[in-house]
């Protein structure tokens, strides 16, 4: 079973009889006028259950909207459900399929050129002083599991020195020499953009970071599996700017050695969970809830509602390009489960890396009591993986409005939690 909310919200008591529900998108109308109406569209190939769509501007407009009662479910990157599934006992109900050995997971990489695997003993260690190149500010793949897997391993030495500047900022800026970490309001951390350091630099997202990496303004690329086999010179889409062929690359893995980027499946620093549709904790428990989950299960196996619900208008908020079907999740997996040991040891190293702070935060309370008053609230095994990430978001969001961590305050700006 899932965590249970400490707070109310959403349709917690769903009548049964009903079998019309509201999906909510994260995005502003202005930016994609026809969104909500395209969406309605997708939906009404959902066999069994009546589905129509809002529009709310953002996660936190979701989160808001579905707490309300205005909305019964969204979708949501691990980060964002991790958060959500903390705050309000939020529920993956179905995950995004990929299909081939990917499946319900795609995996956090650290990409080099080949010449820096001449040793083959090398490790993540070495890369102290290097260029770094992330898929962008706080995205899971990019930052959180990279710096969060450094530093529970003691790669990567903690750095408090600036109370002005959140510590993984600080942390991440004092072990590369250069970093681009877009989607960052922090300079430490644009050093070796390609741009304006902004979600559309030239080396923002997946690609980008590969981008970076080929381009020479960074030594490790730290992105997900499928990138490289799909952009690289002689890889299944090339990019105009590939300048490098999948064997001039490597991975460099946990336990130290190279691999081929071919080798992912035992070379990654995480295996993150695809994204899912979340909604609250009544939703799956309810009879209408249950009826919703078999319909979209049944149209996950429609190629017409794949097609339908997939990249509109430039938008994966329904479904990301790559889904190939949905799966139900079922109401015995708990939380941890569903994201994955590797992404929960990744937000341990994040415990690790904000402790050093818990006793000078304004917040009052230190580490430990936080810790202690949300394991009364929430109680389980699966705390000891969230508690630090909790006083992390907390001092991070005290120190900048744009830290990147929603506080699901129904905002209007688009939290970058999405993948």
């Amino acid at each position: 079973m899932f965590l249970m909310p400490c707070k109310a919200g959403g349709r917690h008591l769903l009548q049964d009889a009903a079998q019309s529900f509201t999906f909510c998108l994260p995005l502003q109308t202005s930016e994609y006028p026809d969104i909500v109406q395209k969406c309605n569209d997708a939906f009404a190939l959902v066999q069994g259950s009546q589905i129509t769509c809002m529009a709310a501007g953002s996660i936190d407009g979701c989160v808001t909207a579905i707490n309300n009662g205005q909305a019964d479910f969204t979708k949501m990157g691990p980060s964002s459900a991790f958060l959500a599934n903390r705050e309000y006992g939020f529920e993956p109900i179905l995950t995004e399929n990929y299909g081939g050995d990917a499946g319900n997971s795609y995996y956090g990489v650290a990409v080099v050129r080949k010449e820096f695997c001449q040793d083959n003993q090398v490790t993540l260690a070495d890369l102290k002083g290097r260029r770094s190149c992330h898929t962008g500010y706080r995205k899971t793949s990019g930052w959180t599991v990279p710096v969060g897997f450094m530093t529970d391993n003691g790669i990567m030495e903690v750095v408090n020195n600036d109370d002005s500047v959140p510590n993984d900022v600080e942390t991440v800026a004092s072990f590369f020499s250069q970093t681009c970490a877009p989607g960052s309001e922090y300079s430490q951390l644009c050093t070796a953009c390609g741009g304006d350091c902004s979600a559309s630099d030239r080396y923002a997202d997946y690609e980008g970071s590969v981008r970076g990496l080929m381009e020479d303004a960074c030594d490790v690329a730290f992105t997900k599996e499928s990138i490289v086999p799909t952009v690289a010179s002689d890889g299944s889409a090339p990019e105009a700017w590939a300048t490098l062929k999948m064997d001039d690359m490597r991975l460099v893995c946990p336990l130290g050695g190279c691999r081929p980027v071919s080798d992912w499946r035992t070379c990654n620093l995480a295996a993150i969970p695809s994204q899912a549709f979340v909604g609250p904790v009544s939703l799956p428990r309810s009879a209408a809830g249950k009826a919703l989950i078999s319909s979209l299960t049944a149209a996950g196996q429609n190629s017409a509602f794949i097609s339908a619900a997939k990249n509109i208008d430039g938008s994966e908020e329904i479904l990301t390009e790559k889904t190939q079907r949905l799966d139900p999740i079922s109401e015995t997996t708990s939380f941890i489960d569903y994201l994955g040991q590797g992404t929960q040891q990744a937000y341990l190293g994040i415990e690790q890396l904000q402790a050093s702070a818990s006793g000078s935060s304004d917040d009052g309370l230190s580490g430990g009591a936080i810790a202690g008053i949300v394991i009364g609230c929430l109680a389980g095994v699966a705390l000891i993986a969230g508690a630090g990430y909790f006083i992390w978001k907390k001092k991070t969001s005290s120190q900048s409005s744009s830290s990147g961590y929603g506080e699901f305050k129904g905002s209007s700006g688009v939290n970058p939690l999405t993948i």
